[in-house]
């Protein structure tokens, strides 16, 4: 049957309900595919793991996620409504109220989680003290390799700066900065999942984001993978919203999307991903469109884009004036192939006991040092050469499947793994702290605990998500939501990277599992008429 509206709607540029076209039936299996991806990741975690540093029970894990998994599947679908569902404006305000509790936790765990970072974050820190002046030639190359690190330095000269001023101290003032973003992500989730589920499926989105990363050790830590947090998941909204509009609107939407990927981009390279996932998704989207619909949603991909570049760029700029860290050796930024290169090895880590799979490689790395990115790209290629030769093409296969197990099968997100943080003690002490301590700290009473429950939720939380795409059908917000998880997956992939190269994007996985979550299924006719004799009986009696 045709719509009515259907001229109205394709001459005002919005979405035309017809029949699934070739466009749609193949976005629909594109879908089903990546969740069939997700679920093979799932079982290759589970019956062969490649444990992280934060090494976890495999049977507890294993059995504990596929009860969970189970009961989270098919529970809802039997469950039927009982007396008056809540109204929005309740959910609202249990929502507020969980979104505030959330915050209260993550900055506790922020502040009495802390220890002395040992790495790059550690590195960043005290040269934030030094004005450029007093920068050691290492710290000049540092920079120079690492220009990256320009926004993460900006940020640790502020916090330095509040210190000095204030008299509150760098590690309280970081916790409070960190717990503030968090929050910000967490707000831009809870709003993201209500627009694509609703408002009950919303709070448990925030239950999910303050478990898997409001109480995980990496709230303590002065680095970019808490800065870039509100990044991914404020764009995606945005561009749902773009999705979902015509008009001018769309492009402005997408062009603030835009800007908040390229401030990402500049703060942590991952959340370009997004731009990629939103070009694609709208290639699918315009045959749903008229001709002017296509013109603006085309013109909304322009224009996050330009925004894209044009807010990198001038993030770029300013941060590297506010850090302090100019001029610096021109050419000798780290070459993307050093980190292809690096994402091909394996590498023994003595701290934490555990093969590294594609992840920092400390001879790749001096072997380019204080190189040209010409001369660090020659050596990379012929490093990748040697390596693909030495693997060969079933073997390449299977490093990258251990690979995407090592990297996606860690719920603790490689906490405490870098450097020499597996050995650090906590910095707070006192009966405030032992909770924070306890729960954080490998060694202490409830970590165990923790590191079992974290990956069982995340493991449950990738298989549901898995489950849910398989039996989905085309949405553009599905699609968005997907191709953001599997850009992700697949700069891991590529490059050298950690699974803590996966939290920004964890706000994402979780907005999509949640707009895949089971819907109870409608009661039969029988059953309902059953029902309703039952209810008469008893009422008679």
């Amino acid at each position: 049957m045709s719509d009515p509206d259907a001229p109205a709607n394709r001459h005002r540029g919005e979405p035309v309900s017809r029949p699934a076209g070739r466009a749609e039936r193949a976005a629909t299996w594109l879908q089903r595919a990546i969740g069939a991806g997700l679920c093979l990741l799932v079982l290759g975690i589970l019956v062969h793991p490649q444990l992280p540093n934060n090494g976890y029970d495999r049977w507890v894990v294993t059995l504990a996620t596929l009860l969970v998994a189970a009961a989270a599947w098919f529970v809802p679908r039997r469950l039927r409504p009982v007396g008056t569902s809540w109204s929005p404006r309740r959910w609202m305000w249990v929502g507020a109220g969980t979104w505030c509790a959330g915050g209260v936790l993550a900055l506790y765990e922020a502040y009495l989680s802390g220890y002395h970072v040992s790495w790059d974050a550690g590195v960043v820190k005290q040269a934030a003290l030094l004005p450029r002046t007093q920068f050691t030639p290492f710290l000049v190359e540092y920079f120079s390799r690492y220009p990256n690190n320009a926004v993460l330095m900006a940020v640790d000269r502020l916090v330095w700066h509040v210190q000095h001023a204030t008299g509150v101290g760098f590690d309280a003032s970081y916790a409070l900065l960190n717990a503030a973003l968090f929050m910000i992500a967490s707000g831009l989730l809870y709003l993201t999942v209500r627009v694509v589920r609703g408002a009950a499926w919303a709070v448990v989105a925030l239950l999910l984001m303050d478990f898997l990363i409001g109480v995980s050790a990496w709230m303590s830590v002065p680095y970019t993978d808490l800065l870039a947090l509100w990044t991914p998941i404020g764009a995606v909204l945005l561009l749902i919203a773009t999705l979902r509009s015509s008009g001018w609107r769309g492009p402005v939407l997408a062009a603030l999307a835009g800007i908040a990927l390229g401030i990402g981009y500049q703060v942590k390279v991952t959340p370009v991903v997004g731009l990629v996932a939103f070009a694609i998704t709208a290639l699918f989207a315009v045959g749903r469109r008229g001709r002017v619909g296509r013109v603006v949603l085309l013109g909304s991909v322009a224009a996050a884009v330009l925004a894209f570049l044009a807010a990198s760029s001038i993030t770029s700029t300013v941060s590297g004036r506010l850090s302090g860290t100019e001029p610096l050796t021109s050419g000798h930024a780290a070459s993307p192939m050093v980190y292809v290169a690096q994402g091909l090895r394996v590498q023994y880590i003595p701290d934490d006991r555990v093969d590294m799979i594609g992840g920092y490689d400390g001879a790749i790395d001096r072997g380019t040092y204080d190189m040209t990115g010409d001369q660090q790209a020659r050596v990379a290629r012929s490093a990748i050469s040697r390596r693909l030769r030495e693997l060969g093409p079933g073997g390449l296969m299977r490093f990258e499947a251990n690979k995407m197990a090592f990297n996606w099968g860690d719920g603790m997100f490689w906490a405490h793994g870098e450097g020499h943080d597996m050995s650090q003690p906590p910095t707070r002490t006192g009966a405030a702290a032992r909770p924070a301590v306890a729960w954080s700290f490998p060694g202490h009473g409830l970590y165990r605990l923790h590191v079992d429950l974290a990956n069982t939720v995340w493991f449950s939380l990738l298989l549901l998500t898995g489950l849910g795409l398989l039996r989905s059908r085309y949405s553009p917000e599905v699609l968005l939501l997907a191709l953001t998880v599997v850009g992700i997956a697949v700069f891991v992939l590529l490059f050298q990277g950690r699974s803590r190269y996966l939290i920004g994007h964890v706000p994402v996985l979780i907005a999509l599992a949640c707009a895949l979550a089971p819907r109870p299924t409608a009661p039969s006719p029988t059953a309902e008429r059953r029902m309703q004799h039952a209810r008469s009986f008893v009422g008679r009696r």
